[in-house]
């Protein structure tokens, strides 16, 4: 099991800018539509000016506790590398 010891995890919780949104809703949207909840957003300006929709950062913060304690129970093995 040496290529298990280099595994690492990683997790990503969407975060787009507002036009990329739009323009993903307009292209795919049924996908969109489980993708993203309306409920669970919120609008953040970046540093550098630019307007983001990402998911609200109390639920954000929960999901990336989730996500770290499923992989410490079934595969604890298995470091995280980044979630974010």
């Amino acid at each position: 099991m040496p290529e298990a010891l280099n595994a690492r995890g990683e997790a990503i919780l969407r975060k787009f800018s507002k036009a990329l949104a739009i323009d993903f809703f307009h292209t795919h949207p049924r996908a969109e539509a489980l993708l993203w909840v309306q409920e669970l957003q919120e609008d953040k300006q970046s540093q550098m000016g630019g307007f983001n929709i990402r998911y609200e950062h109390h639920l954000k913060s929960k999901m990336m506790g989730i996500f770290s304690d499923m992989m410490n129970h079934e595969i604890s093995w298995c470091k995280i590398r980044y979630i974010f």
